[in-house]
């Protein structure tokens, strides 16, 4: 399966890297390739290794060891990532 960015999600992906960079800088690598894992498993697997999320046709996915999650929609033969939000974060708006 194909995955794409949204330019929201590519924002999100950045300003992650710099908390992470910021809170726990030895952690960087271990946290890029925690991500790496996560988004292999949604390539393999869309929907299986995702629930739904608080808006129709969106769905979520835990990075794991982390308290970042994943939010996509599938798009046909694509998942698109919508964004990438810390749980520590007040929850976006549903659109």
């Amino acid at each position: 399966m194909k995955l794409t960015w949204t330019r929201q999600a590519l924002e999100d992906l950045a300003e992650a890297r710099a908390y992470v960079e910021a809170t726990s800088p030895q952690a960087v690598e271990e946290e890029a390739d925690r991500l790496e894992s996560t988004l292999e498993r949604l390539r393999i697997d869309p929907l299986n290794t995702t629930r739904p999320w608080y808006t129709d046709g969106t769905r979520e996915i835990a990075v794991d060891g982390t308290l970042f999650v994943l939010i996509v929609r599938m798009r046909g033969i694509k998942v698109e990532i919508l964004g990438l939000f810390h749980l520590s974060r007040a929850w976006p708006a549903a659109a």
